[in-house]
């Protein structure tokens, strides 16, 4: 259950910000040559890393204990995350550390349970962003897996405000959050890169690598998967032509870190 605060006036629920995980280790072979040097998460976009504007877009709602896990040339995102720490002191930044084995996205969740706290925990991409503080969905995300019952909740955009992104849609979403692939059965919406799942989808899970979308795969079968729509532009930087489409139409934040 999410927390309540006491002082509050009854019936007006505190959400709590769940704490984050950032998928950083992978080997980004889609932007290659750009990755040959750099690993994804810290090329550039509007003059800071990828992996920043998700720390920003986290932090202006509150985030403020990030998990990181490394792989491949981990040595420039431990550096940074130095940087980072020293820049945003209040915040706490840690490494899942896959030096040894790349594990998947599912695999990552696991291995960077034991440095996680909150219940749900909230995990995210570092190539899908969006214009910080544009919006903030992340206690609307928090909303609906209580109100839906639901395990896992999937931020999804509509294809119009997917830029960047040229496949089809994920889903259908309708107005209660559910997800469906019927496509009379609500919106079509994609998938925007960020989850937010119960602690328990993890507990019953294969060792070592494997995709988080068979955790997706599962819950869409049992009714626990649920979406909520994100309300801004959606910045998708798969390869190096979507990162010079992202970096033509993506601002500068105005404020480096909060406001």
């Amino acid at each position: 259950m999410m927390a309540r605060k006491k002082d509050r006036p009854s019936g007006e629920t505190h959400l709590v910000p769940p704490e984050a995980l950032l998928l950083a280790a992978g080997l980004g072979t889609r932007m290659r040559p750009l990755t040959e040097t750099v690993p994804k998460p810290m090329l550039a976009l509007a003059g800071r890393p990828l992996m920043d504007h998700v720390f920003i877009a986290c932090r202006a709602e509150g985030v403020s204990n990030f998990v990181t896990n490394i792989h491949y040339l981990p040595e420039q995102i431990l550096a940074h995350l130095v940087f980072m720490a020293k820049l945003m002191p209040e915040c706490r930044f840690q490494i899942s550390d896959e030096r040894a084995e790349l594990l998947g996205t599912g695999g990552a969740v696991v291995n960077a349970l034991p440095m996680l706290n909150s219940d749900p925990i909230l995990i995210c991409n570092t190539d899908s962003v969006w214009q910080p503080f544009e919006d903030r969905p992340i206690p609307r995300m928090q909303r609906r897996l209580a109100q839906n019952e639901a395990d896992i909740v999937l931020l999804c955009v509509r294809p119009e405000r997917a830029i960047g992104y040229d496949g089809d849609p994920d889903f259908f979403l309708d107005r209660t959050g559910r997800l469906s692939l019927d496509a009379g059965a609500g919106r079509p919406v994609i998938f925007a890169g960020v989850t937010l799942a119960r602690r328990s989808v993890f507990t019953s899970t294969p060792t070592g690598p494997f995709s988080i979308y068979r955790l997706f795969e599962r819950a869409f079968s049992a009714g626990t998967l649920a979406g909520t729509l994100l309300e801004a532009d959606w910045f998708h930087v798969g390869d190096p032509i979507g990162l010079q489409r992202a970096n033509e139409l993506f601002h500068r934040p105005g404020a480096p870190f909060g406001r």
